[in-house]
């Protein structure tokens, strides 16, 4: 920091690390008088200085300046501090001043940090997502401007009628002694739940340290458990094998046996088949027995009636004789 305000022409010899090593405010606010009004002569700065009011005015008024004009955000907190801490700040303001200058010292000032402020924008690693965030918060913040200007003649008007109307003391000191009541009421309440929070934080970190006592507790049963073997083991595998043995021995039995009903069935569909074959061969012999009974009856009762005929009529009997 100090080479870099050295370079840029700062005019106090008395700067060097020493003016930082214990908090000293008037040279920070003298480094920050000198190089804002390097990038926009017109700038205002609170004067005071002495007080602390004045201190908080005054980096108040230059971080927003900062953001303004670069959008670069002052740890002012550091700043305030006047000590080591606070170079750091006053590095970023001194470096891209720096920067600025030795990109274009043929124009001013202000277009010199702006051009600046934009190549070294455009020369780092062009990030897709945060351009999109970038412009996603300019019209967010184009809105917000656009909803606070519509707003702006009817706060102006309030405003006015504040500032003509005359101020109550006794009402203002009302209120405010009803605001701190509320508050304090708030407080409380917010205390007895944190309160009750921390008791029943306790007792919960007493449940489970019960909780974690038994644990321990039961892990060390259960390994002692695993390690003990028991009496009735050796029964308990003699007998797992002589199952084993004896479920060989029935799933051998249940397979011939399934075989034999199979073959069984086997046989008695043949033999089935065969009886009915035989009823079949039966029922087609006693149809021809009785086709046959029916023809020799026939013949006896034709042979029978041409008898009868020859004998009621002899001559015709006697004609065939001769």
């Amino acid at each position: 920091f100090i080479e870099s305000m050295k370079s840029l022409g700062y005019p106090g010899d008395g700067l060097s690390m020493e003016s930082f090593r214990t908090p000293h405010f008037d040279t920070v606010a003298s480094c920050m008088r000198w190089l804002l009004p390097r990038y926009d002569p017109e700038v205002q700065l609170h004067g005071d200085v002495s007080t602390e009011e004045g201190r908080i005015a005054f980096l108040k008024s230059a971080g927003r300046f900062m953001f303004l004009k670069t959008r670069m955000k002052l740890n002012l907190r550091s700043l305030y501090m006047a000590d080591s801490n606070a170079t750091a700040e006053l590095l970023q303001v001194s470096t891209l001043l720096e920067q600025a200058i030795a990109s274009a010292s043929s124009e001013k000032v202000c277009e010199n940090f702006v051009f600046l402020f934009l190549t070294t924008l455009f020369k780092r690693a062009f990030d897709v997502k945060a351009a999109r965030s970038l412009v996603l918060e300019i019209i967010k913040a184009g809105a917000t401007l656009y909803d606070d200007l519509a707003t702006e003649m009817q706060l102006q008007g309030e405003r006015n009628m504040a500032a003509s109307t005359n101020t109550d003391i006794e009402q203002i000191e009302n209120l405010v002694r009803e605001g701190t009541d509320s508050l304090l009421q708030t407080v409380s309440s917010v205390e007895q739940q944190q309160h009750s929070c921390e008791k029943d934080e306790k007792s919960l970190s007493i449940t489970h340290e019960k909780r974690k006592v038994e644990l321990e507790r039961c892990k060390k049963r259960l390994s002692v458990l695993e390690n003990v073997r028991p009496a009735y083991l050796d029964e308990y595998e003699v007998l797992q094998s002589e199952l084993q043995r004896l479920f060989g021995v029935y799933l051998e039995k249940f397979h011939n046996l399934r075989w034999l009903e199979s073959q069984l069935e086997t046989h008695n569909q043949e033999e089935q088949e065969k009886l009915q074959e035989s009823f079949a061969m039966m029922k087609r012999l006693q149809q021809q027995l009785q086709d046959e009974v029916i023809s020799v009856k026939v013949s006896i009762v034709l042979f029978l009636l041409r008898l009868a005929t020859e004998l009621t009529n002899p001559s015709r009997r006697g004609s065939e004789w001769k």
